[in-house]
């Protein structure tokens, strides 16, 4: 939304605001995806927030998604009973966590995340707008 208030304010074409239109919702699709990695992967001293509390929250995020993909179906309805549950302890988050790595769930995401990123820079750098480039990079790298 910000790109296109400020496309709107700018009197860009509408051509060209449709183009920040779809950058912006690449970029806040890119946002989200990583806030959840780092839910669910981050390191606690940065994030402030204990590991796999997505996990501990119950949220139904893309790698919640994925897992019921990709789980066998025992394995699922373990998964299935802890997400969420106020008894979970550390141990089964972790248990969670190294299935995901173990069913390919974070290679899933990061697989999307960078044809979402290829997309985005894509569009952004066919119209030039470099001023993207860096809210892409911060989207991709941060930690927290």
């Amino acid at each position: 939304m910000p790109l296109l208030a400020g496309a709107l304010l700018g009197g860009l074409e509408e051509g060209r605001r449709l183009e920040l239109e779809r950058v912006g919702e690449l970029l806040g699709l890119l946002f989200q995806i990583k806030d959840d990695e780092i839910g669910l992967f981050g390191d606690e001293r940065e994030t402030g927030k204990p590991v796999g509390s997505d996990i501990r929250e119950g949220k139904k995020t893309i790698f919640h998604a994925a897992i019921a993909r990709r789980c066998p179906a025992s394995e699922l309805e373990r998964i299935r009973a802890l997400w969420g549950s106020p008894d979970i302890r550390d141990s089964d988050v972790r248990s969670i966590l190294d299935s995901m790595e173990r069913h390919g769930v974070r290679a899933e995401v990061a697989a999307l995340t960078d044809s979402i990123a290829a997309r985005a820079r894509e569009i952004a750098s066919e119209r030039a707008y470099p001023f993207l480039a860096d809210l892409l990079a911060y989207s991709l790298e941060r930690s927290r």
